[in-house]
């Protein structure tokens, strides 16, 4: 029975790919250049997050101050010690 229903939805899974790729294909035609997702901090924002945690003020409060989940500000920490910059466009 799985079987069967792995057989119907292999191809839908295989449109929706190519329906995907046709899209940013497109938009890239355009000039309109496809860039995935936009950060939820401007640089500046992710700057003074850093900054605040590096002084030691709670992670929590932190996050429900700038509006985003803890495991974003994890990922914003953490990026900022790889040296990974944040969009600028955001």
């Amino acid at each position: 029975m799985i079987a069967v229903w792995v057989r119907c939805l292999k191809p839908s899974a295989n449109s929706l790919k190519n329906v995907n790729a046709k899209g940013i294909a497109l938009a890239k035609a355009k000039g309109n250049v496809y860039r995935g997702r936009v950060p939820s901090l401007t640089p500046d924002k992710a700057a003074l997050l850093q900054d605040r945690v590096k002084a030691g003020e709670p992670k929590a409060k932190l996050a429900r101050e700038f509006g985003i989940s803890r495991a974003s500000l994890y990922n914003y920490v953490s990026n900022a010690r790889r040296k990974i910059p944040v969009r600028p466009d955001a």
